[in-house]
């Protein structure tokens, strides 16, 4: 790292002035010297985001020394990407491919700290790629990077373009397998490329590179609901991939099986039901993914009749989903959103967790651990259990021969007095008072086993207080 950059990224100055070191009353000369000096340091094909950076802060200055190059203004520059989980890891960058000196000249041009200008020196690498027994990958990447710096370059051109076109002429080189993984988590419409038929059939590209980029390829088409196209690309993983790599096809396939587990249209179904035959080929590799298999049939419980549960909310089925493969803990903020809603309408949301509960108690299980898990992060202060008298007169203002209506009451009543479900299930062990007989001891016992109600309750006390809602005092 330079002596004036701090080693995380997201510490870099703000200012293209600070960024570059450079004085304010800097000429053209001196703050292409100090440009020239990071780009070295920082090349886009190893460190894309810091060239990018480097190259805003550049312009920037450059403008405001009246050499301006109508670049996009620095704080416009995106300072991160996403990138999606993937069930395979991301292949190790491979050594840079050998660059020419004649190369590396073209692309300090685009760069603007060459001999020649920025659209001369990509002109020359686009006829350099027109040559179709060019089959250095670098001139690729280049020519990728050069279209994200600089998209007016070339307007018939995107910088996916270069990507597809290097990985089917130039082979599976890691860099570009990497840079097209990166590519669709941040432009999944890009999935559509006219090229991928060609690139999925390229014989260059080995069975573990187009292992992860299936991988990344199937989260899109999942996204953008194209069932059709991605079984087409579950039977190309069945051609090429298992040929040498069986447990890797069956892992992609198991993915699938999950991305369609959660779909609720009818060709999402169809999928569903066409990756399920597709585990069942591979028997041989079965004893060796047992545990991949047993949640295969956590999927296959959870898809039970989810396409047919249109009352439940979407907010619910998508912490469903999201639990089966994230971390509770990560999923806060969509339990945040059920949980708004659950607040404002408590009998319809009771309903709709009944039903869940009907058709999948193991759905409604997992949904109750994730909000078990808000629970125990969210919640600071809880209330001393109340006492067996606060039951009583609860029991004495509500009818508990009417099912229903006393569930919502309950709820409401938990709500308001801002306590933990379970404490106030405690409270009738303090009392030595209660007949066995009595209607108090025959509630104990139904709330004992109403697990959608004991979820809303405690769902709904965490989102009081995560809300800091003042606790009602005694």
């Amino acid at each position: 790292m330079t002596d004036h950059l701090p080693e995380n990224r997201d510490d870099w100055p703000t200012d293209p002035f600070e960024l570059l070191n450079v004085p304010r009353d800097i000429d053209a000369r001196g703050a292409r010297r100090a440009y020239t000096k990071l780009a070295r340091r920082f090349k886009p094909e190893h460190s894309p985001l810091e060239f990018q950076l480097i190259r805003a802060a550049y312009d920037t200055v450059l403008s405001s020394v009246g050499d301006g190059s109508g670049s996009p203004a620095f704080g416009n520059v995106t300072s991160g990407v996403t990138i999606a989980p993937s069930i395979f890891e991301a292949p190790q960058l491979a050594e840079p491919a050998p660059v020419s000196d004649d190369l590396e000249e073209h692309w300090r041009g685009i760069c603007g700290v060459g001999e020649a200008g920025a659209a001369e020196s990509y002109e020359t690498l686009c006829k350099l790629a027109a040559d179709r027994m060019q089959h250095n990958p670098a001139v690729y990447i280049r020519l990728h990077w050069a279209l994200v710096l600089n998209p007016e370059l070339d307007a018939a051109r995107k910088p996916i373009d270069w990507l597809v076109t290097g990985l089917i002429v130039a082979g599976a080189n890691q860099q570009l397998v990497v840079l097209y993984v990166d590519w669709l988590q941040n432009s999944r419409i890009d999935v559509r490329h006219e090229q991928s038929a060609e690139l999925l059939a390229a014989d260059s590209i080995d069975g573990g590179s187009l292992a992860h980029m299936l991988a990344a390829r199937w989260e899109c088409l999942a996204e953008l609901r194209e069932w059709g196209q991605l079984f087409n690309e579950v039977i190309i993983s069945r051609e090429r991939v298992a040929i040498d790599r069986p447990d890797a096809h069956m892992k992609l396939v198991l993915r699938a099986l999950e991305l369609g587990t959660w779909a609720r249209d009818e060709r999402g179904l169809l999928f569903y039901k066409q990756c399920v035959r597709e585990v069942q080929r591979f028997e041989e590799v079965h004893l060796r993914m047992e545990k991949q298999l047993g949640q295969a049939e956590l999927y296959g419980e959870l898809r039970i009749h989810v396409e047919n549960l249109r009352s439940v909310p979407d907010e619910v089925l998508t912490v469903i989903r999201r639990s089966v493969t994230e971390r509770f803990e990560q999923l806060h903020g969509d339990v945040a959103n059920m949980l708004a809603v659950w607040m404002g309408r408590p009998a319809w949301s009771l309903t709709a967790i009944d039903e869940l509960l009907r058709q999948s108690p193991l759905a409604v299980y997992v949904l109750y651990r994730a909000v078990e898990d808000y629970f125990g992060t969210t919640l600071s202060e809880v209330r001393e259990p109340i006492a067996a008298e606060a039951i009583e007169q609860f029991m004495v203002a509500n009818e508990f021969s009417k099912p229903a209506a006393f569930r919502v009451a309950l709820l409401e009543f938990c709500k308001f007095e801002c306590i933990r479900f379970d404490e106030f299930l405690a409270a009738r062990t303090g009392s030595k008072t209660v007949p066995r007989d009595s209607q108090t001891l025959r509630l104990f016992q139904h709330l004992d086993h109403d697990l959608s109600l004991f979820c809303l309750v405690n769902g709904s006390v965490a989102f009081l207080a995560a809300s800091s809602t003042p606790v009602p005092q005694s």
